[in-house]
């Protein structure tokens, strides 16, 4: 027993090093128990006498420093569950909800609302999208201060700009959730970023009555602009442009399709996103440079302070871009870190600096980039080494390539299972497009940002825009062959949240093995990968033949699914390589794990039979009326005819009563291709009928289960 002990403290001594880790480990745990189950209001007071406790345990801990454990371990978990509990009160905290004067309590009653301009619009499809702050309502007549965030729609000829004050005609709408199975929930996608209101608004809604600037944000939003305009003239449009944007300022709004879809298939995708792998370049770069003066405590301090001041010049050129502000903050902890002393270590540094931007936003754990940004550095820091000392070469071109490669082993390894889970796919390439994209991005980031440095001398800009031009197509040309190479892509690959977790436990728990050597580490991975079975196979065991009727604006879809296969039936004008297949559609279709997909538009099959422009459909001993062509004046049947399901679409040209007189059916579907006049119409007539029904246009997609 006493050995025991003595191994357990000594394991927990080991880690007094990472001591940062565990709280930062410990505040994460608080954060995601407030987000997955409800965080509390209590008042900021109650957040405060949680920092209070906080700080007092790091106080003790610095002052026991190796006793702490062997003395005080109560202390020791009293301290823990403090730091818990204070991210759990932080998301309360952010939560603005909670508060009485935020929109969400008065959506319903509200006839004018001021909202202020908080950034300078992201452009879309057919709208410009502009985050704004809501800064008061109007109702019954009277003013009302308010506070909340909403995203406002504006036609592309809009003149707006950041800081503007609108007042608007009417209230935003709550965002909807998902309206079809497996559908990206974009409602919840908004929460974290405490956005549950948006307003498409046409001209006449609005009107500007003033600008409010944040003259920090406003510079930043003015150099990134001037930016853009400088590599447009020096590179002229084109793809080239869109991908130089998205990879130096992080705009994103001239990438194509075709080109981010190649990039994601060769694994090469970070290069478009600004973060950590570019500010890591600059600093790489800055530090090279200023590399003589590190001789000396002070000279390392001043190459400290320079670079520091560089990277976030380089975050305000991209606007602030959230990536690159985390990337940024991440690498400030760890320039500090290493110059601060010897006692310092990178996990530690990246502890702290995850703390301090979980403590500003909390809800940053639930996003994407900061998640793979972590992950990605833990990955290179970690397993990098080791993968690298696996073979030595004796010249440097094939050494430098192994570093690289090493690199995106390193990387891909650690975020592999959030891949699998976010993006279905695996690029099994990503080790070649690294080698060349990864060196490619950092002569096209160079270069970009000589282009800015030169701006102002139109040759020197122009020639060496030239060379970025054909520096990106050569670039994209390595990258769009790697994604014409065989197997480049595992594709439509479905986990749950639990089975990457598993993924990452079996990942853990090998590198912890090979680490220390110890069979139970390998017992554990065994485990984890039992779990991940199990999980799975319950999975595929619950999935059932379905009919599913989705909700795609102004189409009609419908899905006839069976053992793996789909039979999708859509309108004549649907496009089956349209985007909306892979937002509406490929998540279902992953959801059932089908492995092919038969396109039956209504004459292209033989279990839809087209009676008077009926369409008619049996499926699994269930018949189905579509009812997508006008049926025209004379149509009626002598005898109304049985069937299950009777489905109204938006070229339909009679009423409910006629459908009444001429079928015998369970259920009325108003398909999500209606027009809103059309859905009111219907249901209201339906409810007049006695009709039983049901709604796609308003209630999402409609799933019959066939056994």
């Amino acid at each position: 027993m006493l050995a025991l002990k003595k191994t357990i403290f000594g394991r927990v001594l080991h880690w007094i090093p990472y001591a940062f880790v565990r709280i930062t480990a410990s505040f994460i745990a608080g954060v995601l128990m407030g987000i997955f189950f409800g965080s509390t209001d209590l008042g900021n007071g109650a957040f405060w006498v949680g920092v209070a406790i906080v700080i007092l345990y790091i106080l003790v801990f610095f002052i026991l420093k190796k006793n702490f454990f062997s003395t005080h371990h109560l202390i020791a978990m009293v301290g823990f569950v403090a730091v818990f509990l204070l991210g759990y009160l932080r998301v309360g905290q952010e939560d603005q909800r909670w508060h009485s004067e935020h929109i969400v309590h008065h959506i319903n009653s509200t006839t004018y609302y001021v909202a202020t301009l908080q950034d300078p619009g992201e452009e879309r499809l057919k709208t410009i999208r502009y985050k704004a702050e809501v800064r008061g309502y109007k109702q019954a007549g009277q003013w009302q201060k308010a506070l909340g965030k909403i995203y406002l729609y504006v036609d592309k000829s809009s003149q707006l700009k950041y800081g503007d004050q609108l007042l608007v005609k009417g209230a935003p709408q709550a965002v909807r959730p998902p309206q079809n199975p497996g559908e990206f929930d974009y409602k919840r996608f908004l929460t974290f970023k405490s956005i549950y209101h948006q307003h498409f608004l046409r001209q006449g809604d609005y009107q500007v009555i003033g600008n409010i600037q944040n003259p920090v944000w406003a510079m930043a939003y003015r150099l990134r602009a001037g930016a853009a305009d400088i590599l447009e003239e020096s590179i002229g449009a084109g793809r080239e442009l869109g991908i130089v944007q998205a990879l130096v300022l992080g705009i994103k709004d001239d990438l194509d399709d075709t080109t981010q879809d190649a990039y994601a298939a060769s694994g090469a995708m970070h290069v478009l996103a600004v973060s950590g792998l570019h500010v890591g370049i600059i600093y790489g770069i800055v530090f090279f440079l200023l590399g003589r003066f590190q001789s000396t405590k002070r000279g390392r301090w001043v190459v400290a302070v320079v670079c520091i001041l560089v990277l976030w010049f380089y975050a305000m050129i991209t606007g602030f871009s959230p990536s690159v502000l985390r990337a940024v903050t991440m690498f400030t902890f760890i320039i500090v870190g290493q110059v601060s002393g010897r006692d310092s270590n990178i996990y530690n540094t990246m502890a702290v600096s995850a703390f301090c931007l979980l403590m500003y936003d909390p809800y940053l754990i639930m996003s994407l980039g900061f998640q793979l940004s972590y992950l990605a550095v833990l990955g290179i820091v970690y397993v990098q080494p080791k993968v690298y000392q696996l073979h030595v070469f004796d010249h440097l071109i094939p050494d430098k390539l192994w570093a690289l490669t090493s690199v995106a082993l390193a990387a891909q390894l650690a975020t592999v299972p959030l891949c699998l889970l976010y993006f279905h796919q695996f690029p099994t390439y990503f080790f070649l497009s690294n080698i060349i994209v990864i060196p490619g991005a950092t002569l096209t980031l160079c270069l970009g940002l000589g282009v800015l440095a030169f701006g102002f001398i139109d040759t020197l800009a122009t020639g060496l825009g030239w060379v970025l031009k054909w520096c990106v197509l050569g670039m994209n040309e390595v990258v769009f062959a790697i994604r014409e190479l065989p197997f480049s892509q595992i594709t439509e690959v479905s986990i749950s949240g639990i089975e990457a977790t598993m993924i990452f436990g079996i990942i853990v728990s090998f590198l912890i093995f090979f680490h220390y050597k110890n069979m139970s580490y390998a017992w554990s991975a065994l485990a984890f990968a039992v779990v991940f079975s199990v999980s799975h196979t319950i999975r595929l065991l619950g999935i059932s033949d379905k009919v599913t009727v989705y909700n795609i604006s102004g189409h009609t879809a419908v899905d006839f699914i069976a053992q793996g296969e789909s039979f999708l039936y859509t309108d004549p004008d649907f496009e089956i390589t349209d985007g909306k297949v892979g937002y509406h559609i490929q998540p279902n279709h992953l959801l059932s794990e089908i492995s092919s997909v038969h396109w039956v538009q209504q004459e292209s099959t033989a279990w839809v039979k087209t009676i008077n422009n009926v369409h008619m459909a049996h499926f699994k001993n269930n018949s189905f009326v579509i009812l997508d062509q006008p049926v025209g004046k004379t149509m009626d049947l002598k005898n109304p005819l049985s069937v299950g399901y009777v489905l109204v679409c938006k070229r339909f040209d009679k009423d409910l009563a006629w459908i009444k007189n001429n079928f015998v059916f369970k259920r009325i579907i108003l398909d999500g291709s209606l027009s809103w006049y059309q859905a009111k119409g219907f249901k209201r007539e339906a409810e007049e009928l006695a009709l039983s029904y049901y709604s796609v246009y308003d209630e999402g997609a409609y799933e019959i289960e066939l056994n």
